[in-house]
């Protein structure tokens, strides 16, 4: 082994956002992404940040142990490791069945599609008694 001396400034930025990354970041941080997503018609970007935002919501609640490594099969298993209501846990599956379908089985991703998927993370919101609103609502208030 052989140890070497730094001089001061020498040493690289942190880099931000690195692959990898083992948290999410806030929930506030999607918001703006979500909300031009949803403008510009785009609903799988929409989706994919929306879908971000609720997981980091469940990590800042401390109901997922976050890990950008992890797939959302393994933060399912994370959550009926907890005292949730089955309600919340069939809604929850469901949502993983969709991101699966339309995420990585690339079906092409409809505004109603986008409505029912962000009334459903609104509603697992509730259920799991996640802090504020969702984005998505915000984001598309006509919707109910």
């Amino acid at each position: 082994v052989r140890l070497t001396r730094r001089r001061g400034g020498m040493e690289p930025e942190p880099a931000t956002g690195i692959p990898g990354q083992k948290t999410f970041r806030p929930p506030e941080f999607y918001d703006e992404e979500i909300h031009q997503a949803v403008r510009a018609g785009d609903w799988h970007t929409a989706w994919l940040a929306a879908w971000r935002q609720f997981l980091s919501r469940l990590e800042h609640r401390h109901l997922v142990e976050a890990d950008r490594t992890r797939t959302n099969r393994e933060y399912l298993a994370q959550l009926r490791g907890k005292p949730l209501p089955a309600s919340a846990l069939a809604l929850l599956n469901g949502m993983v069945d969709a991101y699966d379908r339309f995420i990585y089985g690339r079906k092409s991703i409809g505004e109603p599609d986008w409505n029912l998927f962000h009334r459903q993370i609104d509603e697992a919101g509730l259920l799991l008694h996640l802090d504020g609103k969702g984005a998505s609502e915000r984001a598309n208030p006509d919707v109910l």
